[in-house]
């Protein structure tokens, strides 16, 4: 038959389908000899540490009558570790700008304070004590002195000891007889001595009373929210006149508390979660109704996000705003619609899932999430997608799965991951699959689902002459419908290196 389809070189190494019915964290368990740890954010910071007698000054419990002045001269040892601003100090090499009403001066997207004549020193926003902190131009974390401006505005220093005298002499009675190590305790109850130790080194070095009065206000705002939340409006599944109603509504009010207990738990690193990463990791099955709460606390710990709803009844509103530092995000169930933008501050975010959240991207939030370049694993199946984003940003991503997705092109930008191994789009209206498809080297070990795609004739024809013009040792292996009238026999069939309906998910 002259028009008959050429036969394609069979695989050397075949390869399975992938099944993408199954959702699992990507991150691998920790070993199984290591116990579970409570661990502390981090931050790198100049080689400054305590000495036995200044962590001895700090937790030495204090007497009822002492008085604050008393309290805040044995526990002012913290403050001697303080790192030198001189080590910060650059000269004006260049023109930084006029500086603005707070005496920020603004060059190539960096902030820098003049701290004396002509001595300029690189400043970001600190989140813990609400200032700034001094920091290199080559410092991932920021490890400089906190630095306020004086009085005329014009130079700025270093917080020194009276600012932590002022703001220990503001504090409730109750906190005034405590010590910072009894305060660090009082609001982390489950975590060891050593640990104590490791977050006032790390955390209360600059401003150990600020800061703690700051997590202490942040922990009673939490409660508050929650609270509110909680006893918000909620709506039950069903009409409130159905028999049963009044079980469903106080169970929806019971799973909400629940998980408002969880939040504040995994807030004072009271959790530990099955995979051993303790406060890193926070997962949860949501089943209520509503939108889940907008918090002004900041989970900046957290790093292994999972809420799963049973139904799609429940809205993911801001609540992926306070969690700018997860790196790895599954959400299945909850009803997105817009993509979060809170998924945007999340600068080292490694696996992204959003599934079955009925979610349609734009032109503008598929843009958006194209420059995520930090990610392994994108997989958005089963949304009402429309538009594909760009993923020729993500170098280093391995999963591209979108299939289910009301897609009518092939993401573009997928021939430049190199190790991508995995690219799922059954299920979708692409017709033509484009250029980038037939850039991608032959020998790359890589899954392309392309069933139930009403692919057109030009498309499998391609496909069909990229394949037979393969080399021997090709490892990509595209998948799609075989056309019932040109299949001759079975035989032809199991060598065309194509799978068929039977095959896919």
């Amino acid at each position: 038959m002259a028009d008959k389809m050429p036969k394609v070189k069979p695989v050397t190494t075949p390869n399975h389908s992938p099944d993408f019915s199954i959702d699992f964290s990507h991150r691998p368990p920790p070993p199984t000899s290591a116990a579970p740890q409570i661990s502390m954010p981090h931050r790198l910071e100049p080689a400054h540490a305590f000495s036995r007698q200044d962590l001895g000054a700090l937790t030495q419990e204090a007497s009822m009558s002492a008085t604050p002045i008393s309290l805040a001269t044995s526990e002012l040892a913290i403050l001697s570790a303080l790192p030198s601003l001189a080590d910060y100090r650059i000269p004006q090499s260049t023109h930084l700008g006029d500086a603005d009403a707070q005496g920020i001066r603004m060059y190539k997207g960096r902030q820098f304070v003049e701290v004396a004549e002509n001595q300029f020193v690189q400043v970001v926003p600190d989140a813990e004590s609400g200032l700034f902190r001094a920091t290199q131009a080559r410092e991932l974390n920021p490890s400089g002195p906190l630095l306020k401006p004086n009085g005329e505005g014009r130079f700025w220093h270093a917080v020194d000891s009276h600012d932590s005298l002022d703001r220990l002499a503001s504090l409730d009675p109750v906190h005034r007889r405590m010590s910072v190590a009894e305060r660090v305790r009082d609001l982390y109850p489950q975590i060891s001595d050593e640990e104590v130790a490791t977050f006032i080194n790390q955390h209360l070095r600059s401003d150990p009373f600020g800061v703690m009065k700051r997590l202490e206000k942040e922990f009673a705002m939490l409660r508050d929210e929650l609270a509110i939340w909680s006893a918000g409006e909620v709506s039950p599944r069903s009409e409130s006149s159905a028999p049963g109603s009044a079980p469903m509504f106080a169970a929806e009010r019971q799973a909400r508390e629940q998980f408002s207990a969880m939040l504040q738990d995994i807030w004072q690193r009271k959790s530990v979660s099955r995979w051993g990463y303790g406060d890193y990791h926070f997962s949860s099955s949501v089943d209520f109704s509503g939108e889940l709460p907008r918090l002004s606390t900041r989970f900046e710990y957290v790093t292994e996000l999972i809420l799963t709803a049973p139904v799609t009844s429940v809205r993911i509103g801001a609540f992926l705003d306070s969690f700018p530092n997860v790196q790895y995000l599954m959400v299945t169930g909850v009803r997105a619609e817009e993509f979060p933008s809170g998924i945007f501050q999340m600068r080292e975010l490694r696996e992204l899932t959003l599934k079955n959240c009925s979610l349609r991207l734009t032109e503008m939030t598929a843009e958006g999430l194209s420059r995520i370049e930090t990610l392994t694993l994108l997989n958005l199946a089963h949304n009402p997608l429309t538009v594909a984003p760009h993923v020729g940003f993500m170098s280093e991503l391995t999963e591209l799965i979108l299939h289910d997705g009301n897609l009518s092109n092939v993401p573009s930008g997928i021939h430049t991951p190199k190790e991508l191994g995995v690219l799922a789009l059954q299920n979708n209206n692409i017709s033509n699959v484009g250029d980038d498809l037939f850039d991608i080297p032959d020998t790359q070990s890589l899954f392309v689902g392309l069933v139930n795609n009403p692919l057109s004739h030009v498309s499998r024809q391609r496909i069909e002459q990229y394949l037979d013009n393969s080399s021997l040792d090709r490892k990509i292996e595209i998948q799609m419908d075989e056309p019932l009238s040109e299949v001759e026999s079975d035989s032809e069939s199991s060598e065309s290196g194509f799978g068929t309906d039977s095959d896919s998910d």
